[in-house]
């Protein structure tokens, strides 16, 4: 069969993939000149290359790490991979999962923890031991803010532990967070095998992590944005001069509303579109700091943020380049990702930035002075995520129209919007077409 994938983000890639692996011909239609959509290199002349957010795995994605040996791409030499560990940037918390068999070293972490009271470490176990038995379900889902109250979190544990978990997880507020999708992060990590949980960072950049190294057979058409689909004899056209006998559209809901509302009505159409434009998107930001030198004293590859909701607390974490790369001559970089972020917060780049670095500055002070910084830069991927509200209904893969297939990490998965999500979701887009 003749396939053409819309969108090269993870979805789109992950689907093109499989597809071709299935024995189609396929092509992929980029809008931009990079694949790798919202988890993507950003080039700039004279410096290495930085990407367009901060973004990590889990040992829990197996799909991923899958498909990038699948690429012969070595997981051990391109992630560090260390236990799960939430350490604050001012050293007064800590939470670290032990070598011990799955779940006791999620328990061991909790019951070490420091910076708790022993009421609030019984209490973070006693709502863990109320979702483990029912397999981690919630029925019916609720906010997890309303759900913590239901648990009787302290303020302390869900301050350290669930308010940076669902940010950093859901890129979503715990008084609007799906309960059940929280659940499922916390299934799939905690209660999956001890490594489930161990945290992986790319040494390298997003793009040359796979998405640069696709089988050769696959075509890639860069700046190509594709307007319109139009439904053909016993297929597709796009943009009016492409055939394909089957269609992937692997794009954002409103791009995939955009593209197939012009199709002819089938059953289950009306409902389809009305599910695409129910998604709210909910930015992210990443503020990178180019150091004139190493920070020496800095030897965590990655640090927890206070960001209280008063000026110069915008910051959740803190990853520093130099220990992530094991090359701190090469990677002065410290980069600071503000999840959920507020418009109204950055729009004053300058401010923005200024604010940020008070904010590390003053957090880090143990770790002595920051080296100076050479350049900074903010980026803002304004759709970063959906907002992972209880109630929202996400589209299958499969769709009203034969052999055409949606992906991306907004489908149906069981995840919030995350990078195994979209592999997830590529992959079974590419099963339903044949």
């Amino acid at each position: 069969m003749n396939v053409g994938v819309i969108g090269a983000g993870w979805a789109g890639l992950s689907a093109a993939i499989a597809l071709h692996d299935a024995g189609h011909d396929v092509s992929l239609y980029e809008a931009g000149p990079l694949a790798g959509g919202r988890a993507r290199r950003v080039p700039a002349a004279g410096r290495a290359p930085l990407d367009n957010g901060q973004h990590i795995m889990l040992g829990a994605y197996q799909r991923t790490l899958q498909l990038m040996r699948r690429l012969h791409r070595d997981p051990d030499s391109l992630l560090l991979q260390f236990g799960l560990k939430m350490r604050s940037a001012s050293g007064d918390f800590e939470l670290r999962c032990r070598a011990l068999p799955s779940p006791w070293h999620a328990v061991a972490a909790v019951a070490l923890a420091k910076g708790w009271h022993t009421s609030e470490k019984a209490a973070l176990l006693k709502a863990m031991a109320h979702l483990r038995p029912g397999g981690w379900k919630v029925a019916p889902d609720r906010p997890l803010a309303q759900w913590l109250d239901e648990q009787r979190q302290p303020a302390g544990v869900v301050k350290r532990f669930w308010e940076p978990l669902c940010l950093a997880a859901l890129n979503t507020p715990l008084a609007d967070a799906s309960t059940a999708m929280m659940a499922r992060v916390l299934k799939d990590s905690l209660d999956a095998g001890r490594h489930a949980s161990d945290v992986l960072i790319p040494r390298t950049d997003l793009s040359d992590l796979w998405p640069d190294h696709l089988p050769a057979d696959i075509t890639l058409h860069r700046h190509s944005p594709i307007q319109r689909i139009n439904a053909a004899p016993n297929g597709y056209t796009l943009n009016g001069k492409h055939w394909h006998d089957a269609l992937v559209v692997a794009v954002p809901p409103p791009n995939a509303k955009r593209l197939l509302a012009d199709l002819p009505a089938r059953p289950g159409t009306k409902r389809l579109l009305q599910h695409l434009d129910a998604f709210s998107p909910v930015p992210i930001a990443t503020l990178n700091l180019i150091l004139e030198e190493p920070w020496d004293a800095l030897h965590e590859p990655m640090l927890m943020l206070d960001d209280q909701a008063d000026p110069g607390r915008l910051g959740q974490w803190l990853f520093n380049h130099a220990v992530i790369s094991n090359a701190p001559d090469r990677h002065p970089l410290i980069s600071i990702v503000i999840s959920n972020c507020r418009p109204e917060n950055l729009t004053d780049r300058e401010t923005a930035g200024r604010v940020i670095l008070e904010q590390v500055c003053r957090q880090t002070a143990r770790f002595g002075p920051m080296p100076k910084v050479a350049e900074q830069m903010l980026i803002i991927e304004k759709r970063a995520t959906f907002a992972a509200t209880p109630g929202l209904t996400r589209p299958d893969n499969h769709t009203p129209w034969d052999n055409l297939a949606l992906a991306g990490d907004w489908t149906n998965t069981g995840y919030p919007a995350v990078l195994e999500g979209a592999v997830i979701s590529g992959q079974a887009a590419a099963r339903c077409i044949g």
